[in-house]
């Protein structure tokens, strides 16, 4: 399911991750490569985390635990990346 909006889609994904904003760009590996490294800045927003991965987009976690996992499901909703083969460093801000 998706929607086009002002600045962007947004998309639901079955794994309840949803996709503020899709950046343009390829995918840093292909599946079955080497593992990929991503930089995720979170910042709070009230009640809920904004994650930007770099070179990726951007999801949005409901808490500080869960925003490692999302920036990770986001990596590989949008790479097709096995999610053993992405490492995210988390940068809070």
């Amino acid at each position: 399911m998706s929607a086009r909006g002002r600045g962007g889609a947004t998309m639901v994904m079955p794994i309840g991750l949803t996709i503020v904003h899709r950046v343009r760009g390829r995918p840093r590996t292909e599946p079955g490569g080497h593992m990929a490294d991503y930089i995720a800045t979170a910042i709070s927003e009230g009640d809920h985390w904004v994650i930007d991965v770099d070179g990726v987009g951007t999801a949005q976690a409901d808490t500080f635990d869960d925003i490692e996992m999302t920036a990770v499901d986001l990596v590989t909703a949008v790479t097709h990346t096995a999610p053993a083969d992405v490492h995210v460093r988390v940068r809070i801000v």
